[in-house]
């Protein structure tokens, strides 16, 4: 049955697991069922299951290559194009998106956490070399396995980074907001990223391709904030290790709202934080299930610990969320 607006809407799941149209352009002239194949999806629709293999291989094929194409999932027609998407490498700009031009750029990245103390001829080479990247809401950055071929700043919005166990559970391990580097792994090592990347809302990132790294290794400072950079990412990992194994989902709520207090509420003199808008991505970050997430809240709420939104919480409470952050399992 044909979706009135002529398409049925992407799944609500984060990251774009995957997103399934109702194509009006099936080689076949029907309204046929299609699979967007440049999607990364972990878990696929069930009706996927009855294609041939020779189909299968297909949609793999087309899954890695550069254009975004669609198979259908009802007749033989096997796959059509659709409107190709710029590559990482293009310049992408949003209507009314205006260019950062070279003093803003080489400005941005000496605030940046891995730049932040350049000389002044290594931020001017990496503004001349660096390409803009825009990303909508939920579009991937970067699979898995991916080669490491570059790195990005963030400029604008917020990266995140998942993985994937076997039963599709995703887990976000990292965030990335403005002035801050996503993809740094690409400097140390020489195999695949270690996890998939997606934006959260309009991003737009500077992105340094791996053919400029040598430059950047000829710099004795740069390698000495490398160093530094990539031992907070470990301090990271550690603590988010301990909070999403070793705590309950009470602690690991309370503690993940104190270590992201904001500023002050001025209409009510209570602290506030900024979470996610979105409670799948608030779950994945603390290794829980989004209805356990939603009821945790709803209790906080009615307790009258917590208020507002998630865009902007209100904690009417501290010493209390304190209490239950740090209280013994």
């Amino acid at each position: 049955m044909v979706h009135p607006a002529g398409f049925e809407p992407t799944t609500p799941a984060f990251g774009g697991q995957y997103s399934i149209q109702l194509s009006y352009g099936c080689l076949c002239g029907r309204h046929h069922t299609h699979v967007d194949l440049m999607r990364p999806f972990q878990r696929f629709p069930r009706s996927l299951s009855s294609i041939s293999d020779k189909k299968w291989l297909i949609a793999t094929l087309i899954h890695n290559s550069p254009r975004r194409a669609s198979l259908c999932l009802l007749c033989s027609c096997g796959f059509k194009p659709l409107p190709r998407r710029n590559s990482p490498g293009e310049r992408m700009h949003s209507k009314g998106t205006v260019m950062l031009d070279l003093p803003l750029r080489q400005t941005l990245l000496a605030r940046s956490d891995l730049f932040r103390g350049m000389p002044e001829h290594l931020l001017r080479y990496v503004a001349t070399h660096i390409v803009e990247r825009t990303l909508e809401d939920r579009e991937l950055l970067y699979f898995k396995d991916d080669t490491l071929a570059f790195i990005a700043l963030v400029v604008e919005g917020r990266i995140y980074s998942v993985v994937h166990g076997p039963d599709g559970r995703e887990q976000i391990i990292g965030s990335t907001g403005a002035g801050q580097v996503v993809g740094e792994t690409a400097l140390i090592k020489d195999h695949g990223r270690e996890s998939s990347t997606f934006a959260s809302g309009p991003t737009r990132l500077l992105q340094l391709g791996s053919r400029h790294f040598g430059v950047l290794f000829e710099e004795p400072v740069f390698l000495r904030r490398l160093l530094m950079l990539m031992m907070l990412r470990l301090l990271q990992a550690i603590e988010l290790l301990e909070l999403v194994c070793l705590h309950r989902l009470e602690s690991r709520l309370a503690r993940f709202l104190l270590a992201n207090l904001g500023e002050i509420d001025l209409a009510l003199a209570l602290p506030s934080v900024s979470l996610p808008a979105s409670q799948g991505v608030l779950a994945s970050m603390l290794n829980t299930s989004r209805p356990k997430l939603n009821v945790q809240l709803q209790l906080w709420r009615r307790s009258g610990l917590i208020s507002g939104k998630l865009e902007r919480m209100v904690i009417n409470d501290l010493e209390h969320l304190r209490r239950k952050a740090f209280a013994l399992n």
